[in-house]
């Protein structure tokens, strides 16, 4: 309801409040996960190619946007419209579910026991205590 109110030009198709939550979230996102990959022993830089995909995504133009607007509907023909929209859809989601199941891989492992290359274990297991 808030967004039938707010009425921002140029952005009739897009949620405000959607676009300003991701500029409020994105940050503490990424870094939330960089250390969750940093305690398991992967590359913090992993994640931000997901959130660049996840974040990112709003912004790919649908595929009705990206057919030449000099070419009618008629000439390109009913399948080659619908293979290219299927062919857009489905790769981008293949991806996501992809590039989510592998983050959901990451990001539930264990943290490793014992300090790694990124630092001591968050939990403490493993490290060594200097006072023992």
């Amino acid at each position: 309801m808030v967004d039938i109110f707010l009425d921002v030009p140029g952005l009739e198709n897009w949620s405000v409040l959607f676009i300003i939550f991701c500029a409020i979230i994105i940050l503490p996102d990424i870094s939330l996960g960089m250390r969750r990959l940093h305690d398991v022993g992967r590359k913090g830089w992993l994640y931000l190619v997901w959130a660049c995909f996840n974040y990112g995504s709003i912004f790919i133009a649908e595929p009705d946007v990206l057919i030449d607007a000099s070419k009618s509907a008629e000439s390109l023909g009913a399948w080659r419209m619908l293979s290219n929209e299927a062919m857009f859809y489905f790769g981008f989601y293949f991806t996501f579910f992809i590039l989510m199941l592998v983050m959901i891989f990451f990001l539930t492992r264990d943290s490793q026991k014992g300090p790694n290359k990124y630092g001591p274990n968050p939990k403490g297991i493993g490290n060594i205590d200097v006072f023992e």
